[in-house]
C-alpha cells in the first residue's frame, strides 16, 4: 500500500473514530449557562468508477484510457454547531475532505504536473461562520462568512448570483447545491416592511475572502472533470489566474439588494448586484482587455459586472403544479471571441455583449401516485436560455472552451422524483438537453434511507452526443468546433456511490 493510500486510510479511520466518540459522548443539544448549543453533521463517503476509456493523450504520449477504474475515492466530515445566547446566535459549518489517489487520479497528475489530491481534492475548509441578531421586529442582522441564495434552479445559475460554484471536484451533478457553493464573507441585512407585504435584503462583500472563493472553480488543471481532450494537462501552467486586475479585483466591494414581496397571488423579487463575473475569461497580450497579463503571455481573470433581474413564483390549481420563472440581466458581460474551433478559440481578445440568463420552470405534485408514502411524486421542467440580445454572429463569440457561440444557447431539464415504501426508498431520474448544440445527459438514482442516520444514494452519470456536440481527438484537434457544455463531457460516463452517516 502506498504512503499516501496509507495516510487516506488512517484519516478515514480516525474520522470513524472521533465519530463514534463523538455520537456516544456527546449530545445534539446542549444548554451552557445561558447558552444553547446544537450540532449536527454526516461522515459521507463518496465512490465512483469510470464506465469509459477515455482518449485524452497524456504528456509522456500514451491514451488516458480509465475504464472500470475508480475516478474518485473521498471521504468527507461536515460539522454544523450553533451557539444561541438568546439576543444573538453564533453559526458555523466546517468541512474536511481526503480523497485516494486512485490508479486513474496518479496517471492525471504525472501528466500535468499537479498534484491533484495534495493540491485541489484534499480540503480543511472553514465553510460558514457568521453571528446573527435582530433589532426590533424588522431589522435582521447576519454578519460573517455565509450563503446567500437567490435563485431557485438546479443544475445551472439563473438568479443564484452571488456566488460561485467549485465544480472541480464533482462538476455540476451533486445534488445540494450548497455542497459545491462557495460561502463569502458578507454583511447581509434583511429589513421587513409588512406594510408593502415585503422585505429588502442589503448584501455587501467587504472583499476580505480569499482569492479563489469568487467565480466558479473549473478544472482547467487537468483534473478527472477537465474537459474532453485535455485531461492531464494543466491549463493554468500556461494562462495562470489573476484576481488583481484592473478590470476585476477580488479585494474590490461586491454590492446589492433585493426586495422580496407577495402580490396578485405571486411570490416575487427584483434585484441588483455588482460582483465579479463567474465564468473566467482568458486576458491574451495580443489584444489585452485592461492591464497586459502579469506574465507577458495570457492570464484568465473575472471582471466586474453588474446584474439585474427577478423571480416569480406562482401556483396553477387546475393541475395542482407551481410555476417559477428567473431573469438574470448582465451588462456589458465579457466573452472572449475569435479563432472558434481551433486551439486559438479567444485569443482574438474580449467583447462585451448584454446577457440575458433566463428560467422557467414547472414543478407539479403527482398525488396519485406513491400509496404508502408521506411524499407525493415530484415532476420537473426546466428550460434555461442564456440569450445575447445584440448577437452578431460575425463576432465569433466562444462558447465554453472552443466552439463558437449562437445567440441562444437553450437546455431543457426534466426531473422526475419518486417515493416508495414511506419515503425510505426514493428513484429519480434526470434528463438533460441541449436544445441549441445537440447532446445531454440522462442521471438514474436511487436513495434510500433506512433509519435515522444512514443514507445511500446509487447514482450513473450518462452522457449522449447529438446535432453540434462531438468528440475532441486529442492528437488531430479535430472536433474543437463542437467543445460545447455536453462535449466535454464526451466519454465520462460513470457510476457513482455515496453513502453517508448523519447524526
Amino acid at each position: 500500500m502506498s504512503e499516501r493510500r496509507s495516510r487516506w486510510v488512517l484519516s478515514v479511520g480516525t474520522a470513524l473514530l472521533c465519530l463514534g466518540w463523538s455520537v456516544a459522548r456527546a449530545g445534539q443539544d446542549v444548554q451552557i449557562g445561558d447558552a444553547r448549543l446544537q450540532w449536527s453533521g454526516y461522515l459521507r463517503q463518496y465512490l465512483s468508477v469510470n464506465l469509459e476509456d477515455q482518449p485524452d493523450r497524456l504528456a509522456d504520449g500514451s491514451t488516458l484510457g480509465g475504464q472500470g477504474e475508480l475516478s474518485m475515492a473521498r471521504t468527507s466530515l461536515l460539522l454544523k454547531g450553533s451557539l444561541d445566547f438568546g439576543v444573538f446566535r453564533i453559526f458555523s459549518i466546517g468541512r474536511w475532505s481526503r480523497e485516494a489517489e486512485t490508479d486513474y487520479l496518479d496517471d492525471l497528475s504525472d501528466s500535468s504536473g499537479v498534484d491533484l489530491v495534495d493540491d485541489v481534492y484534499d480540503e480543511n475548509e472553514l465553510r460558514e461562520l457568521f453571528v446573527e441578531f435582530g433589532l426590533g421586529e424588522r431589522w435582521n442582522f447576519r454578519l460573517g462568512k455565509q450563503q446567500v441564495v437567490w435563485g431557485e434552479t438546479d443544475f445551472f445559475q439563473a438568479g443564484d448570483i452571488i456566488h460561485g460554484f467549485d465544480q472541480t471536484w464533482r462538476s455540476f451533478f451533486e445534488p445540494e447545491n450548497e455542497e459545491w457553493r462557495k460561502p463569502l464573507i458578507l454583511a447581509n441585512v434583511e429589513i421587513a416592511i409588512p406594510e408593502l407585504d415585503g422585505s429588502l435584503q442589503l448584501i455587501y462583500r467587504p472583499g476580505w475572502d480569499d482569492d479563489d472563493d469568487l467565480g466558479n472553480s473549473l478544472d482547467v488543471f487537468g483534473g478527472r472533470w477537465a474537459a474532453q481532450g485535455s485531461r492531464g494537462a494543466n491549463t493554468l501552467a500556461l494562462f495562470p489566474y489573476n484576481y488583481e486586475h484592473n478590470r476585476g479585483d477580488s479585494d474590490d466591494a461586491s454590492y446589492g439588494f433585493r426586495w422580496s414581496g407577495f402580490g396578485f397571488d405571486l411570490a416575487y423579487s427584483i434585484y441588483y448586484y455588482h460582483t465579479l463575473n463567474q465564468e473566467q475569461v482568458l486576458n491574451f497580450i495580443a489584444n489585452p482587455y485592461g492591464d497586459a497579463p502579469l506574465n507577458g503571455f495570457g492570464e484568465f481573470i473575472f471582471p466586474q459586472i453588474d446584474i439585474i433581474g427577478g423571480t416569480a413564483t406562482g401556483y396553477i390549481s387546475a393541475i395542482d403544479s407551481v410555476w417559477r420563472a428567473e431573469v438574470a440581466y448582465t451588462l456589458d458581460k465579457p466573452y472572449n471571441y475569435g479563432f472558434a474551433g481551433t486551439p486559438f478559440a479567444g485569443t482574438a481578445g474580449v467583447i462585451e455583449e448584454d446577457t440575458a440568463r433566463l428560467m422557467l420552470g414547472l414543478d407539479m405534485a403527482l398525488r396519485q401516485f406513491g400509496d404508502g408514502t408521506s411524499s407525493p411524486w415530484q415532476l420537473s421542467f426546466q428550460l434555461f436560455d442564456s440569450w445575447i440580445p445584440g448577437f452578431d454572429g460575425s463576432d465569433g463569440i466562444i462558447d465554453i472552451v472552443t466552439a463558437k457561440k449562437k445567440e441562444h444557447s437553450i437546455t431543457a431539464t426534466v426531473l422526475l422524483a419518486m417515493n416508495f415504501k414511506h419515503d425510505s426508498i426514493s428513484p429519480s431520474i434526470a434528463f438533460l438537453h441541449d436544445v441549441s448544440y445537440g447532446g445531454g445527459a440522462f442521471v438514474p438514482a436511487i436513495d434510500y434511507k433506512p433509519g435515522d442516520h444512514w443514507r445511500l444514494r446509487l447514482e450513473a452519470d450518462l452522457f449522449y452526443k447529438s446535432g453540434n456536440t462531438c468528440s475532441t481527438n486529442p492528437a488531430t484537434g479535430a472536433g474543437l468546433i463542437c467543445t460545447h457544455a455536453f462535449g466535454t463531457l464526451d466519454n465520462s460516463d460513470q457510476l457513482l456511490a455515496r453513502i453517508t452517516y448523519q447524526f
